[in-house]
């Protein structure tokens, strides 16, 4: 989701668009995919191969716990790269929201299990919510298009019998409230 937060604020302001060269834009979406999918990806064929996860969905928390741990430091490692790159603070606040938000799922799992799925869609949903208020731009379609998204993954998450409702909404709340909290704030 991640990915998706960027490239909207890449793309759908034209601010952003106009003011960051092509090669830096490059280098985040790289640096991105790299952390928030390829490395989390490769954590998990390697765990299912060694035996560590019975399945790549990760049905039970005990076989969440360490990939969900590696992912967290794989997004934490993307924060501290963006943030040495002449980027605007909103691009680094946005991967800094979603760290938090898997170092509180990292944290919930240990007890409970909760949706990662929606967390990573209530936190596109929040900070494409307060990106079109900071910006003051009309953000309705993509916001609009993440809550009809959220939906959908609400409903997928239940229908598999993966999660229940409280733990999908637990989900959307944490990720909602982390990347609209980091956004939020005023210093980082």
């Amino acid at each position: 989701m991640p990915l998706y937060g960027l490239f909207i604020l890449f793309y759908y302001e034209p601010f952003f668009e106009i003011i960051i060269p092509i090669e830096l834009k490059e280098a985040v979406f790289k640096v991105i995919i790299a952390a928030t999918i390829v490395f989390p990806m490769l954590t998990v064929i390697v765990f299912k191969l060694s035996g560590t996860i019975l399945t790549y969905s990760m049905t039970t928390r005990q076989e969440r716990r360490f990939p969900f741990l590696l992912t967290a430091i794989f997004y934490m490692f993307s924060y501290y790269l963006l943030r040495r790159l002449s980027l605007p603070t909103i691009f680094y606040k946005i991967m800094l929201g979603a760290t938090l938000s898997v170092t509180v799922a990292v944290m919930i799992n240990l007890f409970w299990k909760v949706s990662i799925h929606c967390i990573g869609i209530g936190g596109l949903v929040g900070s494409l919510i307060l990106i079109s208020q900071l910006l003051a731009v009309d953000g309705t379609t993509p916001i609009i298009a993440a809550i009809i998204l959220a939906g959908i993954i609400g409903a997928a998450r239940l229908s598999l019998e993966e999660h229940t409702p409280s733990q999908i909404y637990c989900g959307l709340f944490i990720g909602f409230a982390c990347e609209f909290g980091m956004l939020w704030m005023k210093q980082i």
